[in-house]
């Protein structure tokens, strides 16, 4: 996968990667930060009804690991394992 080609600012607390993969894939990548209070509640509600993923670290050890929260909802592509095979 090739590097981001450009960097756009969407907000002071957002920004925006765009970039083609080797193979021709456009890509764009969206970061936003958001406070940290509450801030999955909206995603706990969607993966009831929807596909996606909500991985959380609670574990702090000051100047070395600190928490984070990372999701998603409704992915745009899906692996799926089954014996021994899996299909896109």
């Amino acid at each position: 996968m090739t590097t981001p080609t450009s960097q756009t600012g969407i907000s002071a607390d957002s920004s925006e990667y765009r970039y083609t993969t080797d193979g021709g894939v456009s890509v764009i990548r969206r970061m936003t930060e958001m406070p940290y209070e509450n801030a999955t509640e909206g995603l706990i509600d969607a993966l009831d009804g929807t596909k996606g993923v909500l991985l959380s670290s609670s574990y702090e050890f000051p100047g070395r690991y600190s928490r984070w929260d990372m999701g998603f909802d409704a992915p745009p592509l899906e692996i799926v394992g089954r014996e021994r095979g899996f299909a896109v």
